[in-house]
């Protein structure tokens, strides 16, 4: 059992320096961090945080209120 907790603290420990590096990187260099794949950058965008209110379709591709097939 104690080998399983140290097992678990250094996954735990490993896990929020990658959530710290992460942060650091999205809200302090986004002039780098954009120019990762967009789906390495959505993940990093919502594992740190930063996308809590981002939408469904993160790639704003289809978007009802500016569709222009709307007629409206």
């Amino acid at each position: 059992m104690k080998k399983f907790m140290e097992i678990y603290i250094e996954i735990m420990l490993l896990i929020i320096l990658f959530w710290m590096v992460a942060n650091f990187w999205i809200r302090f260099m986004p002039q780098y961090a954009t120019k990762l794949p967009a789906s390495v950058y959505e993940f990093l965008y919502v594992f740190t945080g930063a996308g809590e209110n981002i939408s469904q379709d993160a790639t704003e591709m289809y978007s009802p209120e500016t569709s222009p097939a709307s007629g409206q």
